[in-house]
């Protein structure tokens, strides 16, 4: 196939919906990654779970770069808010990322500039994100904002903690892989989008709402992964 689009989440459970619903023509093993191709709303894809943390993440990114004719990226899953009007079951549309725990300030750099280089905000792809951010949700709100990426589960306790740096960076909501994912595409020359659920206020019942919000995570990502591919767009 070509022209694929790749549509990835962390854990498999925020992209079920979508294996569900899609015509699987081929399975791909690759160490513990199972790799889904075929076509959802008539267009090439591939679905997969990329791993947890920005390291997986990258790595699987750049895996499937590499093997497959990828001409865009659509990331999804869930995240902890941050900013005071999203609420749990929204849908946030990253206009950028940035990673929070790259502090090489001690040296000079600015809290999320990679060193050495100008990187530090990750922009998403315009048309990709003109197309999520019309979306419009059943009974949640869809916004636009900055997405903050650390490899931290971040509690009520840590966002205490980290508050001083949240607000610096100016993040909406935090989450485990977005930004990591972003810059791998960027630096491929690959049109990217990531778009999160909202499924916890970042404070103590975080774990709690996060196995709650699994299956309202993959319905969101279903229904805004079908927004996108059924719209008219340049990628």
């Amino acid at each position: 196939m070509k022209n694929i689009t790749a549509i990835l989440g962390a854990m498999p459970e925020e992209v079920s919906k979508i294996v569900e619903h899609m015509n699987v023509l081929k399975e791909h093993k690759w160490n513990n990654f199972t790799i889904y191709e075929g076509t959802f709303e008539q267009v090439n894809v591939i679905v997969a779970k990329s791993g947890v943390g920005k390291v997986m993440a990258s790595l699987f990114t750049q895996y499937i770069i590499d093997k497959f004719p990828i001409n865009r990226i659509i990331f999804t899953g869930l995240a902890g808010a941050l900013a005071e009007n999203l609420n749990i079951g929204d849908i946030i549309v990253a206009k950028d990322l940035v990673q929070h725990d790259m502090d090489v300030t001690n040296l000079g750099f600015q809290i999320g500039q990679i060193p050495y280089t100008d990187i530090r905000f990750v922009k998403t792809d315009n048309d990709l994100f003109e197309t999520a951010i019309k979306y419009k949700g059943n009974s949640h709100q869809v916004v636009c904002g900055r997405i903050l990426t650390g490899d931290t589960f971040v509690t009520h306790e840590q966002q205490l903690l980290l508050k001083s740096r949240f607000q610096e960076l100016k993040g909406d909501a935090v989450e485990m892989e977005g930004a990591a994912v972003a810059l791998v595409a960027q630096i491929n020359n690959v049109p990217c989008i990531v778009i999160r659920t909202i499924s916890d206020k970042a404070d103590g019942s975080a774990l709690m709402n996060f196995n709650e919000f699994l299956p309202i995570a993959s319905e969101n990502s279903y229904k805004i992964v079908s927004h996108i591919l059924t719209s008219p767009c340049k990628n």
